[in-house]
């Protein structure tokens, strides 16, 4: 009896430990489960920052490549105009003494005046149609979107209102499926790779 208790014992004092032992690699287990969970939280956070680095440089390459466009345009004007203005150039400086007239008269208010001024390029010059003086108000975009369209609409419309024969000009390189919709029910004329369309600028100035 003494002999079957001594060895019972032993047997109990062997589960014991066996149990000791499933305790810790139980804790070791739900310790590595944690530092699993930290880990892919971790993970979790880089991506998400990755995602919005990424989402930032795309950001800044789409405004740089369009504030490139938009020197190309200005540096290109009289190529890009010269087939329907002659004498061509940058009108921003007599349009701005024009503007601040017309503020100070009452004519338009301040916040318009600082929206045409806003304009990506504001070029002008005698029409080889009938000699009449025109300025075009350019927007230009690497993505033209509606927005764009609408931007040198409003514009042009303010200039109109003051007396000038003004058109409306969006240049894109990519455009977006609403954009050429609606320059063409606004009456803005558009241009792409460093060229206005004819039809669409004879359907704008028919409107100024």
């Amino acid at each position: 009896m003494v002999a079957t208790q001594q060895q019972q014992s032993a047997q109990i004092n062997q589960l014991i430990e066996l149990q000791r032992r499933q305790a810790d690699d139980i804790q070791a287990l739900k310790t590595d489960v944690s530092q699993i969970k930290t880990d892919v939280s971790q993970i979790k956070t880089d991506v998400s920052g990755l995602k919005t680095d990424v989402s930032g440089l795309k950001t800044d390459v789409s405004s740089l490549k369009g504030k490139v466009y938009e020197q190309e345009y200005r540096a290109k004007a009289s190529g890009i105009f010269g087939r329907f203005i002659r004498r061509g150039r940058d009108r921003t400086d007599d349009i701005a003494e024009r503007l601040h007239d017309a503020v100070a008269v009452g004519q338009i208010p301040e916040t318009e005046r600082i929206q045409v001024l806003a304009a990506d390029l504001i070029w002008g010059g005698k029409s080889y149609l009938d000699a009449t003086d025109i300025i075009v108000v350019l927007e230009a975009s690497w993505r033209a979107e509606v927005n764009d369209v609408e931007r040198p609409h409003r514009r042009a419309d303010i200039l109109r209102r003051l007396g000038f024969q003004a058109v409306a000009v969006v240049a894109g390189t990519e455009w977006d499926d609403q954009a050429l919709s609606v320059a063409q029910a606004l009456g803005v004329a558009v241009a792409s790779n460093g060229q206005v369309n004819a039809d669409s600028w004879h359907a704008a100035l028919a409107i100024t």
